[in-house]
């Protein structure tokens, strides 16, 4: 990730072994080799320290021949185990559930999401370290597990009370328009701040900010402020692919009284990557 958003960094790996052990970990290690050019060196670092001239890092390291070796780097990042929290426990305890030598949820290895107690289904690092793929994965399938223990009840369906909508016959258009950063995804390559000032400029449109991620659950609140505040019969949020986000801006505007299809994407991450 650092070297897609900064290129020229050269980065490496000191290691005494590694288990990629999960989906597509072996690939994500091959490409970090093959593609970004990652050093990946086999070694026991046995010192660490300042260079006082230039406050650098030093690392001293012995290589697979035996040799001495010393070099210089910017930022040594340390990569340390993951413990169990006092919350996970607590948790566990309320919930009668079994925990392992290590202070996370007992599972198996064929069910790992069935906690020792019936019923309760697991997901994320509440069982252990967990990257986010990994735990949306584990989210998905105890949805699922917990599902299907409801097959023989009725099925009632459940309708979100959303305010009525603005009536805007004869209203001029008033559109707000939102850009996002997306962290450093898009402003590396896109000049966001730009894009909000030529967006205010348009004709219609009486709002026009960024955001840095859009999507955050505080920036849809904001969102739907604006619509309120400003009377908004036209909302266009410049941000990442539709196919992902889209449904959850027109939820914003439903909730705010706006029709959702007066909502427009403008794909900007496109744009980036592109770029």
């Amino acid at each position: 990730i650092v070297k897609e958003h900064l290129p020229g960094v050269e980065a490496t790996i000191f290691f005494m072994d590694i288990r990629a052990f999960g989906k597509d970990f072996d690939k994500f290690v091959n490409r970090a080799k093959d593609d970004y050019h990652t050093r990946f060196i086999r070694a026991r670092i046995s010192a660490v320290e300042i260079d006082p001239a230039t406050e650098n890092l030093i690392i001293q390291y012995n290589s697979e021949a035996g040799s001495l070796i010393e070099e210089n780097f910017d930022l040594v990042v340390l990569s340390v185990g993951l413990l169990s929290t006092a919350g996970i426990r607590k948790m566990a305890a309320r919930f009668d559930i079994e925990i392992n030598a290590c202070g996370f949820a007992r599972t198996s290895s064929f069910t790992p999401m069935t906690a020792s107690r019936p019923g309760i289904f697991i997901a994320g690092t509440f069982s252990g370290p967990k990257d986010i793929p990994e735990t949306v994965m584990q989210a998905s399938g105890a949805a699922s597990a917990a599902a299907s223990l409801l097959t023989e009840l009725p099925i009632r369906e459940l309708r979100e009370e959303l305010p009525q909508e603005f009536d805007l016959r004869g209203e001029q258009i008033r559109t707000g328009v939102f850009v996002c950063r997306c962290g450093i995804n898009i402003a590396a390559t896109v000049d966001v701040p730009g894009v909000v000032e030529y967006a205010s400029a348009l004709q219609g449109v009486v709002h026009s900010q960024e955001f840095i991620f859009a999507c955050a659950q505080d920036s849809q609140k904001l969102i739907g402020e604006k619509i309120k505040e400003l009377k908004l019969n036209r909302v266009i949020v410049s941000a990442c692919t539709p196919r992902t986000h889209e449904l959850l801006f027109q939820k914003t505007l439903s909730s705010s009284g706006l029709n959702p299809y007066l909502f427009t994407s403008h794909n900007l991450i496109s744009i980036s990557e592109s770029r």
